[in-house]
């Protein structure tokens, strides 16, 4: 039986932390529309102090499949990513050639999503005050997605209702009192900011990776987040890093 929307808000409102919300966001759409990966990104906004708009914030993908993404930067090539920055309304990802001319490299990335096993997907653009734009991708390795325009719609009211209570959310986590990190989590924090691994944040610090690592989790724990954009966002929401 399909949720109702009505009962998805009610549930968005309930939830007082991120990742129990993206949960929720998913089982909604799983539930709902039969699609099993989905990623949340923050293109560009003033939550963002720094250029990683190529890292999922949550995700559903693949994790071997991200790593690729990120490790080949593919988020330079990706013409689903570049349409969604000026297009306002959800599309497909294999019609993105209807809108743009592609180049060689793009074609090739778009087969290597057919390859890897992503069947179909939909593009969510998400706009807001102050040049905000956020994305949302929404795809399956099950089916094509045969959806009609109330169901377009409805999607893209959950994805506006999902960003708009996350974005509730950072904004009073950063009006609470501001978590005390130590030197070393700070630094940690910082290079973690500019999109350095544990390994390189290693050698820079002169410390081991599992010190790193550990380093890492406390922030984690202090700063109420599970994962590193998690706690990039809140660090810089609070003043305590300033990546440049």
């Amino acid at each position: 039986m399909k949720e109702s929307f009505d009962q998805f808000v009610k549930d968005t409102v309930d939830c007082s932390r991120d990742q129990d919300l993206f949960d929720r966001f998913v089982a909604y759409l799983e539930q709902t529309y039969q699609v099993d990966l989905i990623s949340y990104h923050l293109l560009s906004t003033n939550l963002q102090a720094f250029a990683r708009a190529d890292h999922p914030i949550f995700h559903t993908f693949p994790d071997e499949w991200v790593k690729v993404y990120l490790n080949d930067d593919k988020f330079e090539i990706d013409p689903i990513i570049k349409l969604a920055r000026t297009q306002g309304a959800p599309f497909h990802w294999f019609d993105v050639s209807k809108h743009l001319s592609l180049s060689d490299e793009q074609k090739r990335y778009l087969n290597e999503l057919k390859n890897e096993g992503f069947v179909d997907g939909l593009a969510v653009p998400l706009f807001g005050p102050q040049h905000e734009i956020g994305y949302i991708g929404i795809g399956s390795t099950k089916r094509k997605l045969a959806l009609n325009e109330a169901e377009l719609d409805m999607i893209h009211h959950a994805c506006y209702q999902f960003h708009n209570r996350y974005r509730e959310l950072v904004d009073r986590e950063q009006q609470k009192e501001r978590p005390k990190l130590s030197p070393r989590e700070r630094e940690v924090l910082h290079w973690v900011a500019l999109g350095k691994s544990n390994s390189v944040i290693a050698d820079i610090l002169e410390i081991s990776e599992h010190t790193v690592d550990t380093l890492l989790r406390r922030s984690y724990h202090k700063l109420d987040v599970s994962n590193r954009i998690g706690a990039v966002l809140k660090g810089v929401g609070y003043g305590i890093i300033h990546p440049a």
